[in-house]
């Protein structure tokens, strides 16, 4: 189980307040490693969520399912994390990649967050890094910090993307700054091979995303 994603499932669990009482996990925070992100060996990103077993119950999946059918895009992102773990259900990438189009569809950041990781390792459907890029990008630009360092990492690298190290010093920094570990260790790694206009740059870039999304959680 990955210590992050608990943490972002949390969050959004706590959000949702119909959830409360279905699914109480603790808050765990934790980081990707960051020579991880650079590209070094194998790329996981974490999965988005498993929630214990206890918690998964009949009658919580029932309520989750039907919340779902009606077009709630959280309770989408979570059942498509549900099948893609086989948490309190038979995995099934298929119906997690399904679930996670239409969340990501109504512009739900976990959504599209998911379908960047699903598009990304080729879960139920096949691997697809331009649009493993737009969605972490879609995502970011909602203020997602997770998504900005995956997405930090593509334009460092030119996965899915033209190689950009302005942007990848915009999203990257603009993770670092919410307290996204993974970022911060990647920032650490690569800060001597951005040149002072591309720092700038992305430092432009990241103000730009600060006044359109109004407020970060920033450090």
């Amino acid at each position: 189980m990955e210590q992050d994603d608990l943490s972002r499932l949390w969050a959004r669990l706590w959000q949702n307040w119909r959830f409360r009482p279905i699914f109480v996990i603790g808050l765990v925070l934790a980081a990707i490693g960051a020579l991880k992100l650079i590209g070094l060996g194998p790329t996981p990103v974490p999965a988005p969520a498993q929630i214990p077993s206890d918690y998964a119950t009949p009658a919580a999946l029932q309520e989750l399912q039907q919340a779902a059918d009606t077009g709630d895009a959280d309770a989408q992102f979570l059942l498509a994390s549900l099948y893609r773990d086989g948490d309190g259900v038979a995995s099934d990438p298929a119906k997690a990649f399904e679930l996670a189009v239409k969340s990501a569809g109504q512009g739900n950041a976990n959504g599209e967050w998911l379908l960047g990781v699903l598009y990304k390792n080729g879960e139920g459907t096949e691997s697809n890094m331009e649009l493993a890029a737009q969605n972490f990008e879609a995502a970011a630009e909602q203020g997602d910090p997770w998504s900005q360092a995956m997405l930090g990492g593509f334009y460092m690298n030119g996965t899915g993307v033209t190689q950009d190290k302005a942007n990848a010093y915009k999203w990257l920094s603009l993770a670092a700054s919410q307290g996204n570990a993974a970022a911060k260790s990647f920032l650490s790694v690569v800060k001597d091979t951005f040149t002072p206009e591309e720092i700038d740059e992305g430092a432009r870039g990241a103000q730009s995303i600060r006044e359109k999304i109004g407020s970060l959680d920033e450090e």
